[in-house]
């Protein structure tokens, strides 16, 4: 997983509302990488890259192997030349290869620039105690809580997509925001989420291992046309309710909660132009939320914590 978080307690507003204090951390999960190019082999799990956080090795089945998280980049707009945001298609290829756009390699500590042992994982923490980012060479601990405009890459591969070819991918996007303890309270709580997200995924046929997680859930298509709105939920995340507001013509319809197999965990009825639903029988995950009647839907989602 690659994240971001804030670099103060107090996320203020500029062009847009900011978070305020206790801000959030965000991340984006590899659960399933491109798939290699054939070899007609069950390659080795090895402790390096691309096995070392890739899936299929070693497992007794030909062809399975998929890229993990095998790099990880950033830049930064406030940046001089050569390291900020890229500016044409070669210092685009370039930080999608994991070296810096003046073709300069991402270098283990500091800002990751000028260093003198190359690497693969920007700011890897504690998280690579073997150092199998930088060539199987154990490093110490590296982050960096410099602030500025950073974007973060999470790099798989290199592929090669043949001609009509295609490639699935899996990817979570990760969100967590924590009661106490600052903008690293919020990464750890993503952390501990991510590990949820990844048990979720091993676990559930279709996602990583094979077999149809769909294949129950009947659909149908009504007879009449049927509009659609964003319905407004907050606080969200939530931790045992949820607040939801009410569009004109649904405020007494039929209400459904689906969890992210797609099973209805939760049904009741709205109560005018809002509703308070009790959420603490419902397990920690994301949800999505239905309300139907009158010729008329209105849908959104939330995160139980």
């Amino acid at each position: 997983m690659v994240y971001a978080y804030n670099a103060t307690n107090n996320d203020v507003s500029c062009s847009t509302l900011g978070y305020g204090t206790q801000p959030p951390a965000f991340g984006v999960q590899i659960l399933k990488g491109p798939l290699f190019y054939p070899d007609g082999l069950d390659n080795i799990d090895t402790p390096l890259i691309p096995a070392f956080n890739g899936t299929g090795f070693n497992d007794g089945v030909i062809d399975n192997e998929r890229f993990g998280l095998n790099a990880s980049m950033y830049y930064d707009g406030t940046a001089t030349p050569g390291i900020s945001d890229p500016t044409n298609e070669t210092e685009f290829l370039r930080y999608l290869r994991g070296i810096w756009a003046n073709s300069a390699p991402l270098s283990y500590g500091g800002t990751g620039f000028g260093g003198f042992t190359n690497t693969a994982f920007a700011f890897p923490g504690d998280s690579d105690p073997n150092g199998v980012g930088a060539a199987g060479v154990p490093q110490s601990a590296w982050s960096d809580a410099t602030s500025g405009d950073r974007k973060g890459i999470a790099i798989m591969g290199p592929l090669t997509l043949d001609p009509g070819g295609s490639q699935e991918i899996l990817l979570a996007y990760n969100f967590a925001r924590a009661t106490s303890g600052g903008p690293a309270g919020s990464v750890a709580e993503l952390k501990s989420l991510a590990d949820q997200v990844r048990t979720f995924a091993e676990n559930t046929p279709g996602l990583i291992l094979p077999g149809t997680p769909c294949s129950s859930i009947s659909t149908n298509v009504s007879a009449h046309q049927v509009t659609s709105d964003q319905l407004l939920l907050y606080p969200n995340p939530t931790t045992d309710r949820i607040v939801i507001l009410i569009p004109k013509g649904l405020e007494f319809a039929d209400m459904v909660i689906e969890d992210m197999r797609g099973s209805v965990v939760l049904q009741s009825r709205t109560t005018g132009g809002s509703t308070t639903l009790d959420l603490e029988g419902l397990d920690p995950g994301l949800y999505t939320m239905r309300i139907t009647g009158k010729g008329k839907t209105a849908s959104g989602r939330f995160v139980k914590q």
